[in-house]
């Protein structure tokens, strides 16, 4: 949902080129905006940070570039620009139109069915996989509905996984993560300095969505998840081991097991 507060003044070096249409998000720390371009018109969102996290924010904006370089068509926003100033830098990227999973679950009755819950959660896993294949691989590290927008309509929409603001890529020589990032209910325990982040850390994540399509929540324990078929709260316990060695070794063995 979008800000209805003040539009909060931007430097001359976004304004230069951007026109603001409304704030997502505005907070000391970080903010969102919907702006569009003056010359195309086009709607892109524009991410700002504080200065001290320019190497967060341009490392997003450069993974953004390897990821449509290397897989073209991805559901993921595209990068188009970085800019800094003394006080801030900003990330753009392209403006996905829809709806967020999390919002679809809690406000309508949209994945009421297993079968819609497990498509969606099949389509993610596509994108992820792709993730997986490229060369250093790239671990999201943090996969939940609020991060997944639906865009299309109801009868042809395609999941887009739009926040990458935790994402790292993969370096097998490194012991554990230096920086841990990640929403607390949905992360994998190695995300908390158990251990190194790897493609196992996405396949909690994946599970944890598809726990979150169909029951509502996160919660395991509740009545929702047990009301599921045995078969499918064996796949989402697998995956959600608190142990990766114990959780499906990628996300191609976690789709195959939908």
């Amino acid at each position: 949902m979008e800000s209805i507060y003040e539009k909060p003044e931007l430097p001359k070096c976004i304004t230069g080129s951007y026109d603001l249409i409304s704030c997502i998000k505005c907070s000391e720390k970080s903010s969102l905006y919907k702006v569009s371009d003056k010359k195309s018109g086009d709607i892109f969102l524009l991410k700002e940070k504080s200065v001290m996290e320019k190497e967060r924010v341009e490392g997003e904006y450069r993974m953004l570039k390897k990821i449509h370089d290397d897989n073209p068509g991805i559901h993921i926003p595209k990068a188009v620009d970085f800019i800094q100033d003394k006080d801030a830098c900003y990330l753009v990227r392209e403006y996905i139109r829809g709806k967020t999973l999390s919002d679809m679950v809690e406000d309508s009755e949209e994945l009421s069915d297993i079968e819609t819950g497990l498509d969606i959660a099949d389509e993610v896993c596509d994108i992820l996989m792709q993730l997986h294949s490229m060369n250093p691989q790239v671990i999201v590290r943090d996969i939940k509905a609020s991060n997944i927008v639906m865009s299309g309509d109801s009868q042809n929409y395609m999941p887009y996984l739009i926040d990458l603001d935790a994402s790292r890529f993969y370096n097998r020589d490194t012991g554990d993560d230096t920086i841990y990032l990640g929403t607390k209910q949905t992360a994998a325990p190695e995300q908390f300095g158990f251990s190194q982040t790897d493609v196992r850390t996405d396949v909690y994540g994946a599970g944890m969505l598809l726990l979150f399509l169909l029951t509502g929540d996160y919660d395991k324990n509740g009545a929702n998840f047990k009301r599921l078929p045995f078969s499918i709260r064996h796949v989402i316990n697998k995956a959600t081991s608190f142990d990766p060695k114990r959780r499906y070794k990628s996300i191609r063995s976690f789709r195959i097991a939908l």
